[in-house]
């Protein structure tokens, strides 16, 4: 990580004097900050560790709909999370095994890349090889977020099907060259078997996260069409791909990245399917200057049909989307894929003999191009929209709505607008909450103007102020009282013994006890017109509340109410 070493141990022993020994806990992961993180002990998959921790259970969602970790630690398989406050001792070290070889040899590519390259190209280029991005600056992912290309920094389909394309091609052309092959051997399919094994390598080095093994499912999909003398863009491949997927892990299906890189193929391999005739007719004539006009055209069509699909996912779940995306891709992916990818691929093969500083300077300026425009663009006025939280209702019905447009191909497949139409209405009246109110922390927030979320206290729950930022789309949070300071505002006042909340819906009351002798905080909520009162304390066993104030009174929305009785949403205490 940037500032901290993230362990995950299996086979956990926990010493009898722990308050944990008798707990179910078989995987842990645990942050190591500081002087530990910086230990100069090596630390590789495998070895045998002992140290001291604190560990806790998986962190519940901040706020309904919000992030959940408790879910994904259950799938895969984690008991507990914690930070070490003591080194790592090995007691073992690592067995000879494939695993610890290719940890080894990602390590010394990524170490290669940042020595050779250096600065921040050299750490895109370890996270466009080996998925390493901890090195990538914050304010260049940020960059990138905002320009739309934050998909080029995630090694996806994008990159693997550069790999295959780049191995499929010069194999493919260079069989070409010899007659006495091509004549009388399918170079197409030993091409094709080629770009299978060598993207198949590429996802063994770049750490073989969620997306890549997705992404290399469905190019494997394509290049076995082209094996088998199938068509290989269809959407039978998705259907077969995603199938596959949710066979090994159907828990996938409410991942983000399933999401977006299938609603992203869907239509890229629908829109393929449309205008594959006109678009063969319009080229058949190949001049360089149509084969040129008709490229940039695919990349301009497959970034609006990726946008356009992505784009709900990526405001649930981000609550956000960038308007530059078309601008940047169409400079940025072609740069990636003629110039940055292959140099790439001729430097770790020229690193093999020493050579690899050829290639380093045209290589470090690519990437710098790249990285130029990602900031460019991303600082351009309006770059990012903040948006509310979208109800999984609206999200649903544009997902029916989109499959049915892509997957018919009769007129009434039309009739798909309709649930891409709703989603957009139902954002448009979707009404935000007016409190979000953490109990457990004695903190309560509400959307003021101006992009801004007001808080009764900084001193705590960072994370949670900046998940209600998201949920209400705003830039800045500060405290009530610098509120209280506008004396134009007539939103809050305060009294004596709390904070008088004005809102349009109906006015609350936040009344503040603080006991001299314990020295804590008893807080309650106070409708002001139908005097219903929600106290703190009783608030807390359901975790993070949003809150609409109505007329009649409060409509609470909860976690253990969103969440229900599933199997990770079992609480246990040391």
């Amino acid at each position: 990580m940037p500032a901290s070493v993230r362990l995950t141990l299996g086979d956990v022993k926990i010493s009898e004097e722990s308050r944990l020994h008798q707990k179910p806990v078989k995987i842990i992961r645990l942050t190591l900050k500081g002087k530990l993180a910086k230990s100069e002990t090596k630390l590789w998959p495998g070895q045998q560790v002992r140290l001291d921790a604190v560990l806790l259970p998986p962190n519940e969602p901040i706020a309904p709909g919000a992030y959940d970790f408790r879910r994904k630690a259950y799938f895969s398989g984690i008991s507990a999370v914690g930070f070490a406050i003591s080194r790592p001792q090995i007691l073992k070290e690592a067995p000879s095994s494939f695993i610890t070889k290719l940890t080894s040899f990602r390590h010394s590519i990524t170490t290669l890349l940042r020595e050779s390259i250096g600065g921040v190209e050299g750490e895109i280029a370890v996270g466009l090889v080996t998925g390493d991005r901890a090195g990538i600056p914050e304010n260049i992912r940020q960059a990138f977020a905002n320009s739309g290309l934050a998909h080029i920094l995630a090694i996806s389909g994008l990159h693997l099907s550069i790999v295959a394309g780049l191995a499929f091609l010069c194999i493919r052309r260079g069989l070409s060259l010899f007659p006495s092959i091509v004549l009388r051997w399918p170079v197409k399919k030993w091409a094709a078997g080629a770009a299978l094994f060598f993207t198949f390598g590429y996802l063994l080095v770049s750490g073989m996260s969620i997306p890549a093994q997705r992404a290399f499912i469905m190019t494997g999909i394509v290049l076995l069409g082209v094996l088998t003398d199938r068509t290989a863009l269809t959407l039978r491949n998705v259907a077969l791909a995603a199938s596959l997927i949710l066979l090994i892990a159907p828990e996938s299906l409410m991942l983000p990245s399933f999401q977006m890189s299938f609603s992203a193929v869907i239509a890229l391999v629908s829109g393929y399917e449309a205008l594959r005739q006109p678009l063969s007719e319009w080229s058949i004539k190949k001049e360089g200057s149509r084969r040129f006009f008709l490229y940039l055209s695919g990349i301009l069509i497959s970034t609006i049909l990726a946008t356009a699909a992505t784009t709900p996912y990526v405001i649930y779940t981000f609550n956000r989307f960038t308007l530059h995306a078309i601008p940047a891709n169409l400079v940025s992916i072609p740069l990636l894929a003629f110039a940055i990818m292959p140099l790439l691929v001729i430097f770790l093969c020229l690193s093999s003999f020493g050579l690899e500083g050829w290639v380093v300077y045209p290589l470090k300026l690519s990437i710098g191009w790249m990285t130029a425009i990602g900031i460019e663009i991303g600082s351009w006025p309006g770059s990012v929209l903040l948006v509310h939280a979208m109800s999984p209702l609206g999200l649903g019905l544009f997902t029916l709505g989109a499959l049915w447009l892509a997957l018919w191909k009769t007129s009434w497949r039309w009739a798909g607008w309709i649930g891409i139409v709703s989603c957009v209405g139902i954002m448009w009246v979707n009404r935000p909450p007016d409190l979000y109110v953490l109990a457990e922390k004695k903190l309560i927030s509400f959307a003021g103007e101006s992009q801004k979320v007001w808080v009764n206290s900084l001193r705590s729950g960072r994370f949670a102020r900046e998940s209600w930022m998201k949920i209400a789309a705003a830039k800045e949070c500060d405290k009530f009282d610098k509120l209280l300071k506008n004396k134009k505002q007539n939103l809050l006042s305060s009294t004596d013994k709390g904070y008088f909340l004005q809102t349009s819906s109906g006015n609350i009351f936040l009344e503040e006890e603080k006991e001299s002798f314990c020295q804590d905080w008893s807080c309650r909520l106070i409708h002001q017109k139908s005097r219903e009162t929600l106290e703190f304390e009783q608030l807390v066993e359901k975790g993070g509340h949003l809150i609409w104030i109505t007329p009649q009174g409060f409509i609470l929305q909860t976690v253990v109410d969103w969440s229900g009785n599933r199997p990770w949403c079992l609480r246990w205490t040391p």
